[in-house]
């Protein structure tokens, strides 16, 4: 057998390799585009498969930039950031340190639709076989000091850490169906999700775990939370004083609710929980730095399927919900 290289002129942003191993018995018809004069194809084995990626929700710092560290020695990822100049920065930092690091800067806002919307079509062109793996890190919370009243908080939590994050999954969940294996959800939640369900009444918690909660359940949940802030009757509503802690609790519950519904197509959900790390979401105040935060996420995203529960909520590898 032969081996036949053939090659053609592409753009400057894209050179491409492909080795065709032929037999003898194969004879090019000399009039076909692929063999006509001045072609010159150049196509490399990873771009000409269908290659999918990884996708890591605010990326660009923290235990976020830590699992896209992780997750690029293995298979291409996207670090995602709202400011251009703030990821190229955290992208550079990672591959100074590990050039062989796998990495995608792709702008992306979760709270801005049209942000999602461009950040898929281009996730599209890029990795046309799709999402394998997608970790919903992007969060806020407000600090300790900050003078917002409790009320003035609410509405921006719940909009990024559970709201535009549902959305964001939802974008995305297509492109994960294209991806022809392996594929997982890890939504970044927290212990303080837990410390809330215990903080709501008897009656709240029976419908914060009800086995059969969807989507719809939760949010509707997150309304009345919404509706006793505004009218101040929140506590006598059974709701805990953590807006934090009631979006992570979603999260919890949603990662719940994606494992049943995406069951059938395979894909495993989960929660995890990082720990007290490092970070500017702490102010640097926490017990342990962001790549230890990482370790669950990644590993969640990667293992094997036989070691995960889907639906379970983690922290350091052991299942606590």
């Amino acid at each position: 057998m032969d081996n036949i290289h053939i090659t053609f002129d592409c753009d400057s942003h894209a050179r491409i390799f492909i080795q065709v191993l032929l037999s003898h018995a194969f004879r090019p018809d000399p009039s076909s585009a692929l063999v006509e004069e001045g072609a010159r194809v150049s196509l490399s084995m990873s771009s000409a498969r269908a290659v999918a990626c990884a996708v890591v929700t605010g990326s660009n710092t923290g235990i976020g930039l830590e699992i896209a560290r992780g997750l690029s020695r293995t298979l291409p990822t996207v670090v995602t950031s709202r400011s251009l100049e703030k990821g190229k920065a955290a992208v550079e930092i990672l591959k100074k340190s590990e050039p062989e690091l796998d990495l995608h800067l792709i702008q992306l806002d979760i709270d801005d639709g049209t942000s999602v919307e461009a950040f898929c079509k281009t996730v599209d062109e890029k990795f046309p076989g799709g999402v394998s793996i997608l970790v919903n890190n992007a969060a806020i919370a407000f600090k300790a000091r900050d003078p917002t009243p409790f009320e003035g908080q609410t509405e921006p939590t719940l909009r990024t850490n559970v709201y535009s994050t549902l959305r964001f999954t939802e974008a995305i969940l297509p492109r994960m169906k294209r991806a022809s294996s392996g594929r997982r959800i890890v939504f970044l939640a927290s212990q303080a999700g837990t410390h809330a369900l215990s903080g709501c009444s008897s009656d709240l918690q029976k419908r914060w775990t009800d086995p059969s909660l969807g989507i719809d359940g939760i949010t509707s949940l997150l309304q009345e939370f919404q509706d006793g802030v505004s009218s101040g009757q929140y506590r006598e509503k059974g709701w805990p004083s953590s807006n934090y802690g009631v979006s992570k609790l979603a999260v919890i519950a949603a990662a719940r609710a994606y494992s049943k519904r995406l069951a059938e197509d395979g894909i495993i959900v989960a929660s995890v929980c990082p720990g007290y790390c490092k970070t500017n979401m702490s102010s640097h105040r926490g017990n342990r730095d962001a790549a230890k935060g990482a370790e669950t996420p990644i590993w969640l995203a990667t293992a094997s399927g036989n070691s995960i529960t889907s639906g379970g909520f983690y922290h350091d590898q052991q299942q606590l919900m």
